[in-house]
């Protein structure tokens, strides 16, 4: 038995507008990374939705070239206030599942983080004062990175030789 199931427009037909912009539910990052001010703080608190903003971070593809990938980070709930008054909720804050960093932007929103992204883990696998005597050489390199993807460590790595004449 065959059977087929359609789903959006049927063939032919167009939008008669456009659709409009998702507006980031937060106005701003806060300069330590993982609070967020709230654009509208009653729904978020009535709410039971998903709360999710895409953050646009740098990073690198596998030919090593700077590209930016989107990430998702949850809004998980709000912030207290400080002691004394710590059974109080913040005004318009909320706190993010994960970190935003310095270089990170989100549409709508400003981000006055100053955490700077992780750098990747590197450490040479090769011994100590080892010496190159060949046309080749095998050079080993175990690196890890916080946002691996797709199964990789991390995307690219690029070695920069040089000899003793500058080539």
């Amino acid at each position: 038995m065959q059977m087929t199931l359609g789903l959006g427009m049927k063939l032919g037909q167009t939008m008669a507008g456009s659709l409009p912009l998702k507006i980031s539910p937060v106005t701003e990052i806060l300069a330590d990374g993982w609070r967020a001010e709230h654009r509208d703080i009653p729904s978020f608190s009535t709410t039971s939705e998903a709360r999710n903003v895409t953050v646009n971070r740098r990073g690198f593809d596998t030919a090593a070239t700077a590209v930016s990938r989107a990430s998702v980070v949850q809004l998980t709930s709000r912030v207290r206030q400080p002691y004394p008054d710590h059974s109080n909720f913040t005004d318009k804050t909320v706190a993010c599942s994960d970190f935003v960093y310095a270089g990170d932007t989100i549409n709508g929103a400003i981000n006055h983080s100053t955490r700077p992204a992780p750098r990747p883990i590197a450490m040479w696998l090769n011994h100590d004062r080892e010496r190159i005597e060949d046309d080749a050489h095998i050079l080993r390199l175990a690196v890890a990175h916080a946002y691996a993807q797709q199964g990789q460590p991390v995307a690219a790595v690029r070695f920069i030789v040089r000899d003793t004449l500058g080539n």
